[in-house]
C-alpha cells in the first residue's frame, strides 16, 4: 500500500498487489496526462484556434475607431482576452502531454510542482471566473438597452471600464491566493491535488474545499442572474411584438371596409358630378360661341355691303362689330380654361 499517487505505476513486475492503482479510464493514466487519444489530438486545434481568433478579435476591435459602440467594443475585447487565456491553458496542457508522453508516472510530482502546472491551474480558474463576469456585464448592458430603450439607464463607458477593472482585480486575487498556497506543496495542499491537467478539485483540504464551494457558488449565482435577465429580455420582446401585431376583430375589419368603400364611392360620385357640370358648361359656351360667330359673320357682311354702298365708314356698325368680337373672344378663352381643367 502506498500513499504516493502513481507510485504503483512504477513498481516492479514482481509486485502482485499495489494500492491505490490509478484508474486507467480517468483523465490521466500511468503513461499520459491525457489518456484518451481523441482528447490529446483535439486539444491542439481547439487551443490554437482559440488563441489565434481571440488575438484577431482583440486587434480588430482595438484598431476599430467607433465611439458609438465603445461600450460593446470594450466588453468584447475583455471577453476575447479571457478566452485567449483559456486557449493558452489548452496549449500548455497539450504541450506537457507530448513532453511527458509514455513517462508521466515517473515525472508525476515533477510536473505537478512545476511553475507551468501552477500557471495552467491559475489560467483555467481565472479564465472561467472572469468570463462569467464579462458575460454578466454584456447581458446587463443588453438588458438595460432593450428593457428601457427610451430611458438613460445604460452604464456609461467609464463606469463599465471601472467595474470591469475591479472584476479583474477581484478575480485575480481570489484565484491567486490558493495558487500561491499550492506552490511546492504535496497533493494534500495543492488546489489541483494530483490532477494531471492541473484542474482545481482538492476536496480533502478544508480550506481548499471552502474555496471550491465559494468559487462554484459565485459562478452559479451569477449565471442565475444572467439567465433571469435573458428571460426578461425574451419576455419583453415577445410582449412588444404581440402589441405591434395585435389582431383586429372581425367587426372592426367590416367597419373599416365599409368606411373605405363609402369614402371611395363618395369621391367617385363627386368627381363624376363635377365632370358632368364641366361638360354641360362647355357645351353651353360652345353653343354661345357658335351663335356669336354666326352673328359676327352676318355683321361683317352687312358692314361690308353698307360701307361699299355708302363709300364711307360707318362708325356705329364698326363699334357693334368690335363688341361682338370682344364677346366672342371672351367666350372662347373661358372654354379653353375649362378644357384645360
Amino acid at each position: 500500500f502506498s500513499t504516493t499517487e502513481y507510485f504503483c505505476c512504477i513498481t516492479s513486475p514482481e509486485t502482485s498487489n499495489c494500492q491505490p492503482y490509478p484508474n486507467q479510464f480517468q483523465l490521466s493514466t500511468c503513461s499520459d496526462i491525457l489518456a484518451h487519444r481523441a482528447l490529446s489530438i483535439s486539444i491542439w486545434p481547439i487551443g490554437i484556434m482559440s488563441t489565434i481568433f481571440n488575438l484577431i478579435s482583440i486587434i480588430w476591435y482595438t484598431l476599430k475607431k467607433d465611439k458609438k459602440y465603445a461600450i460593446v467594443k470594450a466588453l468584447i475585447i475583455n471577453l476575447s482576452i479571457v478566452d485567449l487565456l483559456m486557449g493558452l491553458y489548452l496549449i500548455a496542457i497539450a504541450s506537457a502531454n507530448v513532453y511527458y508522453s509514455n513517462r508521466f508516472a515517473e515525472n508525476f510530482e515533477k510536473w505537478l510542482r512545476s511553475p507551468i502546472c501552477l500557471m495552467a491551474s491559475f489560467l483555467i480558474s481565472f479564465s472561467s471566473l472572469m468570463s462569467t463576469f464579462i458575460i454578466f456585464m454584456i447581458t446587463l448592458d443588453r438588458f438595460l438597452f432593450l428593457i428601457y430603450p427610451f430611458d438613460d439607464y445604460r452604464l456609461s463607458y467609464k463606469l463599465n471600464i471601472m467595474i470591469i477593472s475591479i472584476m479583474w482585480l477581484i478575480a485575480a486575487v481570489f484565484v491567486g491566493i490558493p495558487i500561491v498556497y499550492s506552490i511546492d506543496q504535496p497533493s494534500a495542499y495543492r488546489l489541483y491535488s494530483s490532477n494531471g491537467a492541473c484542474l482545481p478539485g482538492n476536496d480533502k483540504n478544508i480550506y481548499l474545499l471552502t474555496w471550491l464551494l465559494s468559487y462554484g457558488g459565485i459562478t452559479f449565482f451569477v449565471w442565475i442572474i444572467i439567465a433571469v435577465m435573458y428571460i426578461l429580455i425574451i419576455w419583453s420582446l415577445t410582449q412588444a411584438r404581440q402589441q405591434a401585431s395585435r389582431k383586429i376583430s372581425t367587426s372592426d375589419k367590416i367597419k373599416n371596409y365599409i368606411r373605405s368603400l363609402l369614402g371611395n364611392f363618395t369621391s367617385v360620385m363627386l368627381f363624376k358630378n363635377q365632370k358632368t357640370q364641366c361638360i354641360n358648361r362647355m357645351n353651353s359656351d360652345l353653343k354661345d360661341i357658335k351663335v356669336l360667330c354666326k352673328n359676327l359673320h352676318a355683321k361683317c357682311n352687312h358692314w361690308a355691303n353698307k360701307s361699299g354702298q355708302e363709300g364711307n365708314s360707318n362708325e356705329d356698325s364698326q363699334e357693334n362689330l368690335q363688341d361682338y368680337v370682344h364677346e366672342c373672344v371672351g367666350k372662347w378663352k373661358t372654354t379653353l380654361v375649362l378644357v384645360s381643367i
